[in-house]
């Protein structure tokens, strides 16, 4: 913290002095602007002592103190390394800026214009802090800006020697930045001695932090060439710097640019080498994309709106302070690509941001194409540049897609088969197996293997900056560990991990719903060997034994309605109440018409309710029992069968006219004891009563609306 802290202080104590070179300057209170089509020198706004100069005044002398000075269009270049061709020019440049300064330092001035007018002006002694433009405070933000954030990485990585040349090139920009925002928004003139130390303070800056760019891609992502590398960069460009100084050069743009240039170029080549070599790298690439993504942004925002425009001649001077913003992108993907800052998240937003790049590079081309080239109306060239880049679009983006990410689009349904595949094999080695299989698959990491454990919650998660992501156990699938993904190419990023818990979740929800079937399926073949067992095996055994035709014949039809309900239950589970309970319908109707008695049979649901087949298997032998007892017992005329199904569940009610019996009195343990365990079994109610009038006796049984759905 106390490194911070000193970072800190050097920023204030760098951006006070800052200020106060640019205010303590003397003030007319005129913005000047040299206008190339008059060659001349123009006011564009007024304020303060020079409140009555009338905006669009050409001053082309200034005097004061007995000295007088044409004015010159040079004289108010913001940045003369670019513009003035020789060290002879710039000389005069200085020479110029020095008189024209000590003439703005008079108590009392001339301006006079191209009318032979005169103003007189009181030049105020310094300059107020409110009339400095916002390019100068651009400037001077972008410098503290990339100090600090070169300083605080490098508190984190002292050790790393890519963290002290990020910190050196981050001192270097706080140097060059702010400097130039001093001169290069100046009123009209200052001190010609501290415009120079400006300017090559300036030169020094720009020079050592290209230096540094390039020597830090010689050391990040990854190692190149001898150690000595790095410290030659800086300090070919320091001995060019003393070169310039001592006159070695003659031709200043040249001597203030080719050097910074071939650094630049020598960035540019280190990190083609670099993505070359990190091919098998994915942590090395996801570092480098944070430098490229950051650089690529900044130099192709600049190119598309300072260079190219240019070139077709629009004057973007008025752009160029604001340019510097450019830098902050630059230190801030590099501060994440040191301290390796969501990695694996960068995949997304490099394919995008790149894409959109090379959108926009297309779209302003072909406008200024259609321009300037083929003289076309400004909207008819727009409209046509955007319908070029609308064609473009969708195949540019999913090459790009593909290239840049590594991977192509992932079919969902050969995924949703594979993890089908998996749930339903027969074997646990297999599932084991295919698992695997489906992951690779999916992912193409250069290793797939089993672990001992998984992560905590139960969710996929990515480990090691992306480098692995771990899997978590799926019901008796063992947690699997995926490393490298795309055969070595890149980083697992969130999506992965996203694409990940969802075939996860679909594997548990396949199997889970595989189990609930097997369960299923075991408890039905429970049941069909109970009731093979408990009522068919006993009815056959009884028809075995049996010594009289009757009761032989009896059986023998019963075990074989109960067998024909089962099937029918198994194999036929959408059946009405009508069509379930049929055979059964027919088989009392037939019984009692042999006891002398008539059966009257109601059923009273609605077309599309469906009972469950349980309860049709438990409703033939309740009802069954039933009529057994009253062609045993009852010696009725009449038998009355009514079942109703609604949301209140499912009531069946035999009645018939014969003698009836006392509920409380009969023995249980028979027929009335059998029918009222199963009917408990199921949930439901037995009821005994008086048949209607009094007479025979009555049964109602209820069972709960569990038992019923509605067909489809």
């Amino acid at each position: 913290m106390a490194w911070l802290a000193a970072a800190a202080v050097y920023a204030l104590l760098l951006s006070v002095a800052v200020v106060l070179m640019a205010v303590r300057q003397p003030w007319m209170g005129l913005r000047l602007e040299h206008d190339a089509a008059l060659d001349a020198v123009v006011v564009r706004a007024a304020a303060g002592s020079a409140a009555e100069v009338p905006v669009g005044t050409v001053i082309v002398e200034v005097a004061g103190g007995g000295r007088a000075m044409e004015l010159r269009g040079r004289d108010l270049i913001p940045e003369p390394d670019g513009v003035l061709e020789t060290y002879a020019i710039y000389d005069e440049f200085i020479a110029r800026q020095e008189s024209l300064s000590r003439i703005l330092r008079m108590d009392t001035i001339i301006l006079r214009d191209t009318e032979g007018g005169e103003h007189e002006l009181r030049p105020a002694p310094t300059r107020p802090v409110g009339d400095l433009p916002a390019a100068f405070w651009v400037q001077l933000a972008v410098g503290v800006l990339a100090w600090l954030i070169s300083a605080a990485v490098w508190v984190f990585r002292r050790q790393d020697t890519a963290a002290r040349l990020l910190l050196l090139s981050g001192w270097t920009t706080a140097l060059f930045a702010p400097l130039a925002g001093v001169y290069s928004t100046r009123e009209l003139a200052m001190d010609g001695t501290l415009v120079r130390w400006l300017s090559d303070l300036n030169f020094l800056g720009g020079s050592l932090f290209a230096g540094a760019l390039a020597a830090l891609l010689t050391v990040y992502p990854r190692r190149v060439g001898p150690g000595w590398l790095a410290p030659l960069f800086v300090g070919a460009q320091a001995a060019w710097f003393v070169a310039q100084q001592v006159g070695v050069f003659e031709s200043m743009i040249f001597a203030r640019r080719m050097l910074v240039m071939v650094a630049l170029a020598a960035s540019f080549v280190l990190a083609a080498w670099h993505w070359r070599a990190t091919r098998r790298d994915p942590v090395g690439r996801a570092a480098l994309r944070w430098f490229l993504l950051s650089w690529l942004t900044g130099t192709s925002v600049f190119g598309l709106f300072i260079l190219l425009p240019q070139m077709f001649g629009v004057d973007t001077s008025g752009l160029q302070g604001y340019a510097f913003l450019l830098f902050v992108p630059v230190y801030a993907g590099l501060a994440f690509g040191i301290l390796r800052f969501r990695l694996f998240g960068l995949d997304e937003w490099w394919a995008r941001i790149v894409t959109w790049l090379a959108l926009a590079a297309v779209l302003v081309a072909l406008d200024l194409l259609f321009l300037f080239q083929l003289r076309l109306d400004g909207g008819l060239s727009l409209g046509l540049a955007l319908l070029v880049c609308g064609v473009l679009w969708l195949p540019l983006r999913g090459y790009l897609a593909e290239r840049l990410l590594g991977r192509a689009t992932a079919d969902p349904r050969a995924a949703f088969r594979a993890v089908v595949d998996v749930a339903l094999a027969p074997r646990a080695e297999e599932r084991e197996e295919l698992w695997l299989r489906c992951l690779r698959e999916t992912f193409d990491p250069l290793r797939a293997e089993r672990i001992a454990a998984g992560p905590v919650g139960g969710r996929p998660v990515l480990e090691e900056h992306g480098e692995a992501l771990v899997l978590p156990e799926t019901g008796e699938l063992g947690a699997v560990r995926l490393e490298h993904a795309r055969g070595g190419r890149a980083l697992f990023s969130p999506r992965d991990a996203e694409t990940a818990a969802e075939l996860v979740d679909l594997l548990r929800h396949v199997m889970e719903s595989r189990d609930a079937y097997e369960r299923g399926v075991r408890v039905e073949r429970g049941r069909i060997a109970r009731d093979i067992h408990d009522n068919i095996g006993a009815r056959l055994l009884g028809a075995l034994h049996s010594r009289e035709e009757t009761r032989r014949e009896e059986a023998l039809r019963g075990a074989l309605a109960d067998l024909r309900g089962i099937i029918n239950d198994t194999t036929n589970p959408d059946l009405s109440p009508e069509e379930a309970l049929s055979d059964l319908r027919f088989e009392s109707a037939e019984r009692l018409e042999a006891a002398g008695a008539t059966l009257t049979w109601e059923i009273a649901a609605e077309d599309a309710v469906r009972f469950s087949p349980k309860l049709s298997h438990a409703l033939r032998p309740m009802i069954r029992e039933a009529i057994n007892n009253i062609v045993k017992h009852a010696r009725a005329a009449m038998v009355r069968v009514v079942i109703k199904a609604g949301e209140g569940g499912v009531n069946v009610m035999i009645e018939d006219d014969g003698a009836g019996f006392d509920p409380e009195r009969v023995r249980r343990g028979q027929g009335l004891g059998n029918l009222e365990s199963r009917v408990a079994e199921l949930g439901g109610r037995v009821g005994w009563g008086a048949g209607a009038g009094g007479r025979g006796a009555r049964v109602d049984i209820w069972f709960p609306a569990g038992f019923i759905r509605r067909s489809s």
